[in-house]
């Protein structure tokens, strides 16, 4: 687990390094202020199969001490996952 803070609040989302972006569900969004969503009509993989996005919004996100605007991947249900997008951007290190 990992609880970054986006848009000022702090979430709890699984360390997925499977997952190629970051995803939370519709609840999620509403609690950050529901940022605008940019169209994204693809279906992305997360645990359990692929999910269809309600569309991707820019957050500021914030852990350990660094921060970055990246994209955040809204899905209508779903766990929240961290993915390889923000893992790169914020520059966490992986240990094995």
């Amino acid at each position: 687990m990992i609880s970054p803070k986006i848009n000022g609040k702090i979430f709890e989302f699984i360390f997925d390094t499977g997952a190629a972006v970051t995803m939370a569900n519709e609840e999620v969004w509403e609690a950050i202020g529901k940022p605008y969503l940019h169209p994204f009509n693809k279906s992305i993989r997360g645990i359990g199969g692929r999910a269809r996005t309600m569309g991707r919004c820019r957050v500021n996100v914030g852990i350990h001490g660094k921060a970055t605007r990246e994209w955040l991947y809204i899905i209508e249900d779903g766990m929240l996952l961290f993915g390889r997008n923000w893992i790169d951007s914020l520059k966490i290190k992986i240990e094995h």
